[in-house]
């Protein structure tokens, strides 16, 4: 797990993160990049004892984080479902978390995970993958949280045509009911949204 995580003072000089196109050469593969790493994070061995893979180790799946964001945002009236993408805009806040908590759910595909993986969170050098900022945020969970969180975000900062480069370079198919009700937490939780109107 320690060789994806790298203190900033050890990158090279070219190095940034993912979310700094103007500081790469080739900002095309950036989204590749962050598909290439997460890829090889979610491919590390989990455990090999008891908890390997057991409810111990996850038992939510890695969605208590997730669901506490998504709570507190409700509470604080936060969101904002005029700024969702469709179909999810025409429903209300309540609307679409009642449909999160009732969503059937796919295969549960538990991983070393990332839970952030936003461009601001992956460092690149010369459109390659150097490693994850913050390790404090890994944990064992769901892949299907970091794909949608990393789909979304990759959406916003290079646009919808990116995301192919990340699924290619991801390179695993994802349960696609356990994606799509991923990226309805993702969203809920604040990822993807549109900017609010100045």
């Amino acid at each position: 797990m320690t060789r994806f995580y790298r203190s900033t003072a050890s990158f090279s000089t070219t190095a940034a993160t993912a979310d700094q196109p103007e500081l790469h050469p080739e900002p095309n593969r950036l989204a590749a990049a962050v598909g290439h790493g997460l890829r090889h994070l979610h491919q590390v061995q989990l455990p090999a004892d008891e908890g390997h893979g057991d409810v111990d180790l996850a038992p939510d799946g890695g969605e208590l984080a997730i669901w506490a964001l998504i709570d507190e945002r409700r509470s604080q009236n936060r969101i904002d479902t005029q700024r969702l993408p469709e179909p999810y805009a025409r429903y209300s806040a309540d609307e679409l978390i009642s449909l999160a908590r009732q969503a059937p759910q796919g295969n549960r595909d538990l991983r070393w995970c990332h839970t952030n993986p936003q461009p601001s969170q992956v460092v690149v050098d010369q459109g390659r993958f150097v490693a994850f900022v913050d390790p404090c945020l890994a944990r064992i969970g769901d892949r299907h949280l970091d794909v949608a969180i990393a789909h979304l975000s990759l959406q916003d900062v290079f646009g919808p045509e990116a995301v192919m480069g990340f699924y290619e370079a991801y390179d695993e198919d994802p349960d696609l009911i356990q994606l799509d009700r991923a990226m309805l937490l993702a969203l809920l939780a604040g990822f993807g949204a549109k900017p609010a109107e100045s």
